[in-house]
């Protein structure tokens, strides 16, 4: 998908107070790109079904 620069994910090895273990960073070229990501059917089907069930996504979104 265009507009993607870069995406990484690990595990957070500083406590934190939300105690969250794993990170998972997306950065896009402009915002309208993550807009687009959002949209995308496809993108909306992976991250339902192999990513939110199980993780806690951030407030800031």
């Amino acid at each position: 998908m265009r507009g993607i620069l870069a995406v990484s994910l690990g595990r957070i090895l500083n406590e934190n107070i939300d105690k969250y273990t794993h990170a998972v960073y997306m950065r896009f070229q402009r915002k309208e790109d993550m807009g687009k990501f959002y949209e995308n059917p496809f993108y909306l089907r992976v991250l339902n079904e192999h990513v939110l069930p199980y993780c806690h996504v951030c407030p800031d979104m």
